[in-house]
């Protein structure tokens, strides 16, 4: 009897690490998503020569933007391939107790079947939504809701469409729990 209770605690145990480490990773993606600001068309409102020396400042400044939206890309791939890794050698040193029961062992395994499968479904979506915006991405899936981050300049009515479309295929999100924002580095 006390045997199956150690059992039956170190499972709860391990489903409260992994359930913990996932409330985790999905609390640090939802603050950690930048937020978008209409951008200003002041270089239009300009008359004569001034607009040569604007257009000069604000390939500059789109410079400056483009290198910024690289970093915050880099920076957020990392954190989620981070995130991902510490999940997983989690779940795999649960996995590795011998004090676990096959029961509870099957589970922890399918926990981490779930986990490598939402990390490459994130992937397959990645690529998709990059090859038709023509730009960065990066998906954040949890359960049934997604968010998309792409780069600054390439939303619009179609892309968003899009990246809908490829969203409810690949990773059967419905619009409603899609969430789609341009980087604000």
């Amino acid at each position: 009897m006390k045997k199956t209770n150690k059992k039956r605690q170190l499972l709860a145990a391990s489903l409260i690490i992994a359930l913990a480490a996932a409330v985790t990773v999905n609390w640090y993606y939802s603050r950690s998503v930048p937020e978008t600001q209409p951008s200003s068309g002041e270089a239009g409102e300009m008359l004569g020569d001034t607009v040569l020396v604007a257009a000069t400042a604000v390939d500059e400044t789109a410079q400056a933007d483009d290198a910024a939206d690289a970093a915050a890309f880099s920076e957020l791939q990392l954190k989620q391939t981070q995130s991902f890794e510490r999940m997983e050698e989690t779940i795999e040193a649960v996995l590795s107790n011998e004090q676990l029961d096959s029961d509870a062992q099957s589970q922890v395994a399918q926990l981490l079947e779930t986990l490598k499968t939402t990390r490459q479904s994130q992937s397959d979506c990645e690529m998709l939504i990059r090859a038709k915006v023509g730009g960065q991405a990066i998906v954040l899936l949890d359960d049934n809701t997604a968010q998309v981050v792409v780069e600054r300049g390439r939303l619009n009515e179609q892309t968003t469409l899009q990246i809908t479309e490829i969203m409810q295929t690949k990773a059967q999100i419905s619009p409603e729990n899609l969430t789609i924002l341009e980087v604000n580095s």
